[in-house]
């Protein structure tokens, strides 16, 4: 069974404030382009805004700064909710293996099967532990390295479907 591009589906984005080398305007170029596409996005909104904070209070109507096992349990809550689990490895993330894991692991919880997506930009030099390269490897995920952004908005449909069927 194959998915259309069109399917709007729930994303959570996992990237990380973005480091010196890693230019921010084209995760914000896939985030805006997924949004136009209508899909819902978790997480990414609010890491690349530029005040964190205020972005949690206004739009997710959090009233303080959310602590940390306040944070974890919306973060899970958002990887259970969605149909797809987006993660550029393009900078290394001490949490970002748990949380594909746990998108990994719903099924043996009894929770419905989360793909994931893992996309990865050439140009920034990036060794792999044990534990990513794995996951890399797995043929649970699919796995993209881009040149630019432009690259990952224009195979998108073929992304997707890619991921999607593995939950099929």
């Amino acid at each position: 069974m194959l998915f259309l591009c069109s399917n709007q589906v729930k994303i959570y984005f996992s990237v990380d404030t973005v480091q010196e080398n890693e230019p921010i305007e084209g995760l914000k170029k896939l985030m805006g382009f997924l949004h136009e596409e209508g899909h819902t996005l978790y997480r990414a909104p609010y890491i690349l805004s530029k005040n964190p904070d205020l972005y949690l209070q206004k739009e997710l109507g959090l009233k303080r700064k959310p602590i940390s096992k306040e944070e974890r349990a919306l973060h899970m809550r958002w990887i259970d909710d969605s149909d797809l689990l987006l993660a550029d490895i393009s900078a290394p993330s001490e949490g970002r293996s748990i949380i594909i894991q746990r998108a990994l692991d719903k099924p043996a919880m009894g929770l419905p099967y989360t793909p994931v997506m893992l996309i990865r930009d050439k140009k920034v030099e990036r060794r792999f532990g044990k534990i990513m390269s794995g996951i890399i490897h797995s043929n649970e995920t699919v796995y993209y390295e881009y040149a630019n952004i432009k690259d990952v908005i224009g195979d998108w449909p073929t992304l997707l479907n890619k991921a999607l069927k593995k939950r099929a």
